[in-house]
């Protein structure tokens, strides 16, 4: 219809688990262009139009039908209030050191997520008046206007610095691309592409977010204690740090001698790999999460609860012989151990936040 011309000849189509909305356009050369769109309010069950040809989302899980109306990315960014330049974003006292504002509080996990062998530099940011809410397990209460910031830094380099802010319902999220000064980073809304001295990195678009910041883990990844309690050099948690700075409202709940600290070089073989699944899988792989493969690989779950050992694969085999997502003492065998070790779409796992297996 006249409010959706951008969408001529388009063929728009959603998925109901990550709520994420594409659209297929022709290249021009016999082939499809795939575009992402837009993120749908809850679970979709269909599309439909009016007589004067506007589209329609019809969401099974409220019961509400939506009209989609189609925007620029410059548009949408801008809808979501998103500036253009880093520098414009408040978080940084100094864009060039990377120095953040002292609002931000800056914070280290015991086990970082593997993102292509950078580093990270994090903060966040709870809005006045607020304060967090500790739970000894699972992921902490996080007031709604919480900002989390993370720089990725490759070879000494800043690449993309990642936006994150809680809202009433769900996560909004973008993405900034650094200059190859180090001065500047511009929205990339979009994601792209980025050459570090041959090495290719790989930018989400706003869109993405959703699949790993999805609502079964309240879309702050890491907000928990086993990643957050993290001594300094004295042995001080900053967990203890942020007790003294009250940024808690239920400080008296803490008890960091019964925390089990996230590690992968302390702690049995067993415990090992359940934190390097917990941390780099389980914010699909868990209930509520945005994956097809229903399996648990939460912490708290010991191998015989995860679902996966001699489980039969449901998303496919990868062309192994015999395949189980985990066949014991035998990785030729096991799709989990395969999916992590290739590298191409849509076969790999994670399939976004990483273009170099680990």
């Amino acid at each position: 219809g006249d409010t959706n011309p951008s969408l001529y000849g388009t063929y728009v189509y959603g998925d109901y688990v990550t709520r994420r909305i594409w659209g297929l356009v022709p290249d021009g050369m016999g082939g499809y262009i795939n575009k992402y769109l837009a993120q749908a309010p809850g679970g979709m069950s269909a599309f439909a139009e009016d007589r004067d040809l506007n589209l329609y989302l019809l969401d099974y899980e409220n019961g509400h039908v939506y009209r989609i109306d189609a925007q620029t990315p410059e548009e949408s960014a801008e809808g979501e209030g998103w500036p253009t330049r880093l520098s414009e974003t408040g978080c940084f006292e100094d864009l060039e050191s990377r120095e953040f504002i002292a609002d931000l509080t800056p914070y280290e996990v015991n086990v970082p997520l593997w993102s292509d062998g950078s580093t990270k530099e994090r903060a966040f940011l709870l809005p006045e008046g607020t304060k967090l809410g500790y739970k000894p397990t699972g992921v902490w209460d996080l007031p709604t206007g919480a900002v989390a910031v993370k720089t990725f830094v490759l070879d000494g380099k800043p690449v993309e610095t990642r936006l994150l802010v809680k809202k009433d319902q769900g996560i909004s999220g973008t993405s900034y691309r650094w200059n190859d000064q180090g001065t500047e980073a511009l929205l990339a809304y979009n994601g792209g592409e980025v050459d570090v001295d041959g090495q290719s990195w790989i930018i989400p678009g706003a869109g993405d977010c959703v699949e790993c910041h999805n609502d079964a883990d309240d879309g702050f990844l890491g907000f928990h204690a086993s990643q957050l309690h993290v001594p300094d050099s004295e042995g001080q948690s900053q967990i203890e740090r942020w007790v003294a700075a009250e940024l808690f409202h239920n400080a008296e709940a803490i008890d960091l001698e019964a925390v089990h600290r996230f590690s992968l070089s302390a702690g049995s073989l067993s415990e090992r790999a359940r934190t390097y699944l917990a941390v780099n899988c389980a914010s699909c792989h868990r209930p509520g999460g945005t994956d097809l493969a229903w399996f648990d690989l939460r912490f708290e779950r010991t191998f015989a609860e995860m679902g996966i050992c001699n489980a039969t694969p449901d998303q496919g085999d990868m062309g192994l012989p015999d395949a189980r997502i985990v066949a014991p003492g035998e990785p030729g065998r096991s799709v989990l151990y395969e999916r992590m070790r290739v590298n191409d779409l849509p076969r790999r796992m994670p399939r976004i936040g990483r273009n170099v297996p680990d």
